[in-house]
């Protein structure tokens, strides 16, 4: 009885992933929605994309996250005023705008270059707090806008609140973030105008053509290839933000020069199965053997389960604690599905091999929705013999 509960719990709330949905039925229901979109409208925009990232998902998990959300608003609001009113005298707040500081939301290594050299970097502090002025915010263009998505509501709240703290405190030019998958951002940016302070988003990893980014609007959004502005304005989102720079270490990867060995790596993305893995072996022991490369496996640093790895693939080399850039280095063909790697091996001028192999499926599905680098100069690995 209590496994078959768990059971339908995990059903109900299971996220259907973009992957499952077609780029048809995406961009049609991106496209129906964009008409609402009249006017230059931040909450709006917002908006959209909170409707684009939950048209696919289960009604009862939305019906019941929205009713439990919408009853904790107030006791929320109420919560993080009196956290404001507590730190309010411990706070060393400065009417004083900070022009050379800006705050960091997001991964630190891969803050652009020119930003580097614009501002003084501080990270951020993860307290919570609503002042009178937050508030009125809230309610005057998010709450009254749309009271009766209660979820929308309470994870702009929640937002603003982590915000307010540090802005708060320490007053600055800019606030850094990694956060164009957030429906919250579009919200965050008019906030930030709000408050005198510019929002500046950065990539931090791959992009492909899903509805999950759409409608995004920052004051400053660096993307590391003209490419993906093309991406982005196909997802509605502003066209006027875009700046091609790359962070410092993707930087030097363009100039660099490498000593490589005659290596193959493969770096896993820790979401294959046992039988993707038996695929993946018998494909590189094939190469192995009539190339004469040195073959490597990097599994994922977070996902995947090693001991698999290491019982499947025994037969190679299997990089554990090397440093990324010594892998990228050192390899003359980077494989893999789909991971950030391969454009930093593009970078590098490496050869860049596409595992069409262990899922084929997949492999399709990043043709359908612009994965950059197949519109780049690589190899599929079904062709490496």
């Amino acid at each position: 009885m209590y496994n078959s509960l768990l059971k339908l719990i995990k059903m109900i709330f299971k996220n259907k992933h973009y992957f499952e949905i077609s780029k048809e039925i995406q961009m049609e229901y991106l496209n129906k929605i964009s008409k609402k979109l009249i006017r230059e409208d931040f909450v709006m925009r917002s908006f959209l994309q909170y409707k684009c990232q939950t048209f696919k998902q289960p009604r009862i998990k939305m019906f019941i996250l929205n009713v439990v959300c919408t009853l904790a608003i107030l006791p929320t609001i109420m919560v993080l005023f009196i956290s404001y009113k507590y730190h309010k005298n411990k706070l060393n707040i400065s009417e004083k705008k900070y022009e050379n500081i800006a705050i960091n939301f997001g991964y630190y290594d891969k803050i652009p270059s020119m930003l580097v050299k614009k501002y003084k970097i501080k990270e951020m502090y993860k307290k919570y707090i609503l002042t009178y002025e937050d508030i009125r915010f809230l309610f005057k263009r998010i709450i009254s806008k749309h009271p009766f998505n209660g979820y929308f509501i309470m994870k702009n709240i929640i937002k603003i609140a982590l915000y307010s703290y540090n802005v708060t405190l320490q007053n600055p030019e800019a606030i850094l973030v990694n956060c164009e998958y957030s429906f919250t951002s579009s919200i965050l940016t008019l906030y930030c105008n709000f408050k005198g302070i510019k929002h500046i988003n950065f990539m931090h990893g791959e992009k492909l053509l899903i509805v999950r980014d759409s409608f995004v609007k920052f004051d400053e959004f660096y993307i590391w290839d003209e490419y993906y502005k093309n991406i982005f304005k196909k997802l509605k989102a502003d066209e006027k933000q875009f700046i091609v720079n790359l962070p410092e270490n993707l930087e030097k990867y363009k100039c660099g020069e490498y000593s490589e060995t005659k290596t193959l790596t493969y770096y896993l993305q820790g979401d294959e199965t046992h039988q993707q893995l038996n695929l993946i072996k018998n494909k590189l022991q094939q190469i192995k053997d009539r190339k004469h490369l040195n073959i490597r496996i990097r599994p994922h640093p977070r996902y995947g389960d090693r001991n698999v790895v290491s019982k499947v693939l025994k037969d190679f080399n299997i990089e554990y604690d090397k440093n990324i850039i010594d892998s990228l280095k050192e390899a003359e063909f980077i494989v893999s599905k789909y991971s950030t790697v391969i454009f930093e091996g593009y970078l590098m001028n490496k050869k860049i091999v596409i595992d069409d192999i262990s899922n084929k499926k997949f492999y399709g599905k990043l043709k359908d929705l612009d994965y950059i680098i197949l519109n780049k100069k690589h190899i599929k690995l079904s062709e490496v013999i």
